[in-house]
């Protein structure tokens, strides 16, 4: 009832939550949006090169590509960058993000050597899933492990 209260809203989540490791239900979420004229944001800056067949993140693996209007990540992570990150959108909410975000107006532009390594982390994703595939059996056998020694 109170959604008509408000101009603009925003469904925020972590794609994965940092305390338990959970995934967030995103077309859930999607679906919630949708039934209420929201838009959707997801910080997957610990899912990103992590999660989805090709490491493309909570969007990936909830097979809900498209569906998420705002995704925020970081390059410290997965993919390897000392610094910096990413929002994708459509052009309307980058425009807006580029004029009004008070974090990038105020912040220097990230030096191009740590943006060219993480174009090609982006780019070896995509072409070399060996990288992705070794990622997951080690996090199965550490988990085995740690289940075999309590």
């Amino acid at each position: 009832d109170q959604r008509k209260d408000f101009t603009n809203v925003i469904i925020a989540t972590d794609g994965v939550f940092p305390m338990n490791g959970g995934v967030a239900l995103v077309n859930n979420i999607c679906d919630l949006a949708e039934k209420y004229d929201s838009l959707t944001f997801v910080d997957d800056s610990l899912a990103t090169g992590i999660l989805g067949p090709t490491g493309r993140g909570t969007e990936q693996y909830c097979q809900a590509i498209g569906r998420v209007d705002m995704i925020n990540s970081t390059f410290e992570k997965a993919i390897g960058g000392a610094a910096g990150g990413y929002t994708t959108s459509v052009q309307e909410i980058i425009d807006y993000l580029r004029q009004f975000s008070k974090p990038y107006i105020s912040s220097s532009a990230l030096p191009p050597s740590l943006v060219g390594s993480a174009i090609a982390a982006f780019e070896l994703m995509e072409k070399d899933l060996t990288i992705l595939q070794n990622l997951k059996s080690n996090v199965t056998l550490f988990r085995k492990k740690m289940m075999e020694s309590n």
